[in-house]
């Protein structure tokens, strides 16, 4: 169940990062970034810590535990998949498409351990004219 919680904050952290520049600019100019280090309380008990790493504006990764990664790529400025890994090996990954700067679908998939990938979900993203 963490797994999927986890998995879903970062896909949400990913989406709202892909939005315009214009809607995350402070008073001072400068791009919002989440902190390179975020700690939750989870309701178990548990205390979470994700870090994040940048290259400028755009999340390279976000690590929950010396065991579990994800990795951001993207094409330009746009980000088109992440890679959630575990002991640096890749357990699923999303893709991301989008025209004209709004998302169009995601697809996300599980990925076997003899490296087979399974699409588990999808979704296409439809917008008001």
């Amino acid at each position: 169940m963490k797994k999927l919680v986890f998995l879903f904050t970062v896909s949400i952290l990913a989406l709202t990062s892909c939005s315009s520049d214009d809607d995350k600019n402070d008073s001072n100019g400068g791009s919002k970034l989440p902190k390179s280090e975020v700690t939750t309380a989870e309701p178990a008990g548990s205390i979470s810590k994700l870090d994040y790493t940048y290259d400028g504006t755009k999340i390279q990764s976000t690590s929950s535990s010396n065991t579990t990664k994800s990795i951001y790529s993207y094409s330009s400025d746009i980000l088109t998949k992440i890679e959630y890994k575990e002991n640096d090996i890749t357990k699923s990954y999303t893709e991301y498409s989008f025209d004209k700067g709004d998302i169009k679908s995601t697809s996300t998939f599980s990925v076997s351990v003899d490296k087979v990938a399974t699409k588990i979900s999808s979704a296409v993203y439809t917008y008001d004219e």
